[in-house]
């Protein structure tokens, strides 16, 4: 079963600072909210799935302990 990079949702956000439109889709992320911490959860088990399927994992990560 392959598994993919959990999606980062994309909303809609746009502020005129001194002048200037900045358009920032993942400003939801710099918010602490439930939404956030489920992302986060779920970015964290794509990363360890991988991290496990490094062959020589266990050798590196003895060198560096």
């Amino acid at each position: 079963m392959k598994r993919t990079t959990p999606l980062t949702p994309r909303i809609d956000f746009t502020e005129t600072v001194h002048g200037t439109t900045i358009v920032d889709p993942y400003r939801w992320l710099e918010e602490a909210s439930s939404e956030r911490s489920s992302w986060i959860e779920a970015q964290n088990n794509h990363a360890r799935h991988n991290f496990k399927r490094i062959p020589g994992r266990r050798k590196i990560r003895s060198r560096l302990e």
